[in-house]
């Protein structure tokens, strides 16, 4: 499969969510405006207490739903009581209606909301599972190298990412040994350049995709340092010019290749 999709169009972070037009991050109305962008999706997923894929970014719900309580503590059914930043009828939604809302229009970017390591990997299972369904362009990524190595483990076809770039001290620690079992890197802009990410990553033929871009400033850094953007609170004329400046950018990424 060719996976130069993901560093073809821009990802949209959590969707292409605009708040001021009642547009929730995370949501399928955010996913709708990204797919008539024809943006790439990035999105995040958890389990609910009944071991429903859900798609939700916080572990705790309170940021976006106002209910001071863990996604994992509750069920689905319960999840549908809550709006998602105080639009009526708007909801987490399930993994499958997003899928189902998506149908292969553009690539989705997964990631796994693993809070703690758990040997039973109930996320990684259910996620998987689902997926194996689906059709469309696809990859996953974590913050944990354990899910990382679960995916290289039990599905070694599916595209995977480390995703780190808050704490040089944890890229140190948790970063290097998964890097060899990682095909891409997402690495927070902020903190770009860094040299360890360039050495296992651009060194060894793997590209870096950097997060979260929401100026003009952050999109120049990225186009000196990283392979791609997942964005948000940008406007699409500004997304459509980087991307008319990354298409012509020469890539050559083996793994990337058909």
């Amino acid at each position: 499969m060719n996976n130069y999709w993901l560093l073809d169009r821009p990802i949209a972070h959590r969707g292409y969510h605009k708040k001021e037009d009642n547009i929730p991050e995370n949501s399928l109305p955010a996913f709708q405006r990204a797919i008539d962008h024809n943006f790439n999706i990035e999105l995040d997923v958890q389990l609910t207490k009944d071991n429903k894929v859900v798609v939700f970014h916080d572990h705790n719900l309170k940021r976006m739903t106002g209910k001071d309580s863990f996604i994992e503590k509750l069920t689905y059914e319960e999840t549908q009581q809550l709006n998602l930043d105080g639009v009526e009828g708007v909801h987490p939604p399930l993994l499958t209606d997003v899928l189902d809302l998506v149908k292969g229009q553009v690539g989705i970017v997964i990631e796994i909301k693993s809070i703690n390591y758990s040997p039973f990997f109930r996320l990684e299972r259910n996620l998987n599972k689902i997926m194996k369904g689906y059709n469309g362009l696809y990859c996953i990524k974590s913050f944990s190298p354990f899910s990382v190595l679960w995916y290289f483990n039990h599905n070694h076809k599916v595209l995977r990412g480390f995703l780190t770039g808050f704490k040089k001290d944890y890229l140190n620690i948790c970063g290097t040994p998964i890097y060899p079992f990682s095909e891409f890197c997402s690495f927070n802009v902020d903190i770009l350049p860094q040299d360890r990410v360039e050495k296992c990553f651009h060194q060894n033929n793997k590209p870096i995709i950097s997060w979260t871009i929401n100026s003009v400033e952050k999109i120049e850094k990225v186009k000196k340092y990283a392979d791609n953007i997942i964005f948000e609170r940008l406007e699409p004329d500004v997304v459509e010019a980087y991307y008319e400046y990354n298409k012509n950018v020469k890539k050559d990424y083996k793994k990337f290749k058909i």
